[in-house]
């Protein structure tokens, strides 16, 4: 998985380059950790700061929030720095905050908001030198939902928000950590909205010679009818692959559990664990 979470941070990171100027290429960026005494949560933290080669004054600064059970080093693979080199003088200093769905950068509301509006990108900011005007917010899965409710409380904050597969639903069904509400709902309004802004600004890859249009905004809208009908046949293979899996463990155990342990809760009988924490 950690191939494809470079992926995501790499777009994402093309996508804070937006606002920034021309671009080429680039030597491999500055990777380094730093430590904040957090006032906050009354617990040391430990930072990632990506600076591209040359430095990172007057760049944008691309905050990325990790997922649940994630760590900031998991995201700095070879194919974000890839593709942070291709971006040249485009690419934005990235920081990569540590903290846990229970009060770190996952959790918008509460002290894991205002950690990283006050602590961690203030401090980002003055150690890298990028640009204060420029800040963009992102994520992915429990970050994504963090970076998205962080940019609708403090919108002014921010040139740029974004999300990949968020939690968009905060209270959903008998669904064990909320994994339709994470993933599904997230994937699916993710997977219609490429058919909007996909742009051949990112993707110039040129078919049968000449370099099309891909999205709405390049003029193409009919992609949206396009991304609609993969996702009508990924909600059909999962939902038939579903009810046959479901037939064949009810015949061998059962796929009930007791009353008692379904009125708790499934992520707390079942695994011990919470998908939220939106108190902290």
């Amino acid at each position: 998985m950690r191939p494809a979470l470079g992926v995501v941070l790499a777009a994402i990171a093309l996508g804070a380059g937006g606002c920034g100027s021309s671009s080429k290429p680039a030597p491999p960026p500055k990777v380094e950790q730093f430590q904040l005494n957090n006032k906050l949560m009354g617990r040391p933290l430990y930072e990632t700061l990506v600076t591209p080669a040359g430095g990172g004054k007057g760049r944008p600064l691309l905050v990325f929030l990790h997922g649940y059970g994630a760590a900031p080093s998991d995201m700095v693979t070879p194919a974000f720095v890839a593709g942070l080199r291709r971006l040249g003088d485009r690419a934005p200093v990235v920081v990569l905050p540590e903290g846990t769905p229970a009060g770190g950068t996952t959790t918008a509301t509460g002290h894991g908001g205002s950690y990283v509006l006050r602590e961690v990108i203030p401090v980002a900011l003055r150690r890298s030198g990028a640009d204060p005007r420029r800040v963009a917010i992102g994520g992915i899965s429990m970050g994504g939902f963090g970076a998205l409710d962080l940019g609708r409380l403090a919108p002014e904050r921010f040139c740029a928000v974004g999300g990949h597969s968020p939690a968009v639903i905060e209270h959903s069904s008998d669904d064990t950590l909320d994994a339709f509400g994470v993933h599904g709902a997230g994937g699916t309004l993710g997977a219609l909205l490429t058919g909007v802004f996909a742009t051949n600004e990112i993707n110039n890859a040129p078919i049968n010679g000449a370099v099309a249009p891909l999205g709405a905004v390049d003029g193409h809208p009919i992609q949206i009818l396009y991304q609609a009908a993969g996702v009508a046949m990924a909600i059909a293979l999962a939902a038939v692959g579903t009810w046959i899996i479901l037939k064949i463990c009810d015949a061998l155990i059962g796929v009930r559990v007791e009353q008692d342990a379904e009125r708790e809760g499934l992520d707390l009988s079942q695994h011990g664990e919470e998908g939220y924490y939106l108190e902290a």
